[in-house]
């Protein structure tokens, strides 16, 4: 009797000890697949990381060439208002000259008018005197040459630095609007139709998003910068850093608006409302939104108009 005891408690003790060591290897399972997923979270969130580090470099080094295009032209305007002013001197100096010849020349007009009433006895003096003449009316002449080619210097270094100026002004306005421009984006809808519902994966390979639907508001600390301003707003495929082109590219017609890489607009008022179509299929897993401001046929990413739009086939609501 004892022994069937014992042998109950020991089957007993095995069954538990089984259980428990089976809910323990499941535990550390779920713990394991956990820690697995929590890897790839941390190592997807590195590469976004690095991608906006490259993106701000890339911002940093734009601002830095703008910067340095406004110094030169500061320097530029410098030296030649310098040249202006010693310009300006040499102007007043030749007019002094000018009038001291004209004074001379009255002079020697006045004593011929009286010399010629004694023609013969004064004749050696007269010819004399209207030798000097000549040589006073071909000196006053290359002076007036001078004069008219230091005016026509001045004009031109006036209107080069009148130009200067504008240009500065104009690259000083484009590096505040990249700066300084806030974007408010307040709906961002992907669908297959115009009027569809709101798609929530992209799946490569296939064309299920043709429709973006934008609406955001620009902002800035001077306001008057940004109205009449032309913007672009791009879909950049993120994988390969190319814009997708607004419907898609008929090589029939290369001159087509339709083959343009972004839609353009002026900028009067708030909100701004866009809707991007692009018919193409999509094969990648990332996109985003980029704005820029064109000016001279250049465009200029603004450093807060980049938004995802989606990543790892996942679209942004937020």
């Amino acid at each position: 009797m004892r022994k069937q005891q014992l042998l109950l408690i020991t089957t007993f003790t095995t069954v538990l000890l089984t259980g428990t060591v089976g809910l323990l290897s499941d535990r550390l399972v779920r713990q394991h697949k956990y820690i697995s997923y929590q890897q790839e979270v941390m190592h997807r969130l590195s590469g976004e990381l690095e991608g906006e580090r490259l993106l701000n470099k890339e911002l940093q080094r734009e601002i830095r060439l703008l910067e340095d295009s406004i110094a030169l032209l500061q320097q530029q305007k410098a030296e030649l208002a310098r040249q202006l002013d010693r310009t300006r001197t040499r102007m007043q100096r030749l007019k002094q000259e000018l009038d001291l010849m004209h004074a001379k020349i009255a002079a020697l007009e006045a004593e011929i008018g009286k010399l010629s009433q004694a023609r013969d006895q004064y004749q050696a003096r007269i010819e004399q005197m209207e030798i000097e003449k000549r040589q006073l009316l071909d000196s006053l002449a290359m002076l007036q040459r001078q004069q008219e080619e230091t005016v026509q210097t001045e004009r031109d270094q006036v209107t080069q630095s009148k130009e200067k100026k504008e240009e500065a002004a104009r690259l000083e306005r484009i590096r505040q609007v990249v700066l300084r421009t806030a974007v408010q984006w307040d709906e961002v809808l992907l669908s297959k139709k115009a009027d569809g519902g709101a798609l929530s994966h992209i799946r490569p390979g296939t064309d299920t998003w043709r429709y973006t639907k934008v609406r955001f508001a620009l902002g800035h600390p001077d306001p008057e910068l940004l109205f009449g301003q032309t913007f672009v707003l791009q879909i950049v495929d993120a994988d390969t850093g190319k814009p997708m082109p607004y419907l898609e590219v008929n090589p029939s017609f290369p001159d087509s608006p339709n083959n343009t890489t972004g839609i353009r607009f002026t900028f009067s008022n708030n909100p701004v409302e866009l809707t991007f179509r692009n018919d193409m299929q999509k094969e990648s897993r990332n996109y985003e939104l980029q704005l820029f401001l064109e000016e001279g046929g250049r465009l200029y990413r603004l450093v807060h108009g980049v938004r995802p739009l989606v990543r790892d086939g996942k679209v942004i609501s937020h």
